[in-house]
């Protein structure tokens, strides 16, 4: 888990143009790897889980992507691309860009 900058490029699988892009958040990042046996989708999973501080002893998800893939990129910081699972769309599943800097 580390600390990070991050803007989303993509949601719900269009990408953002300058304009419509959120002002960066700091959010701490998770990299994990899921087991087939342990979630839904049959299969061994890597997911980038993102979460922004909500409270003092909360956090919430601020975004989650699954086979994250590591871009060239630059500038300094990183760019992940990746699955982008949103519930709130029935569970459809679509593609995500998202670019950092570590804190």
């Amino acid at each position: 888990m580390f600390l990070a900058n991050v803007t989303f490029l993509m949601r719900h699988g269009l990408r953002l143009r300058s304009s419509e892009r959120e002002a960066p958040m700091r959010v701490s990042v998770q990299i994990r790897e899921s087991d087939r046996d342990k979630n839904n989708s049959g299969r061994n999973l890597t997911e980038v889980m993102l979460f922004e501080n909500w409270g003092l002893p909360q956090a919430r998800s601020a975004g989650r992507i699954t086979d994250p893939t590591l871009l060239p990129y630059k500038a300094n910081g990183f760019l992940l691309s990746g699955i982008e699972l949103d519930t709130r769309n029935d569970g459809i599943a679509v593609s995500a860009g998202l670019a950092g800097d570590s804190c």
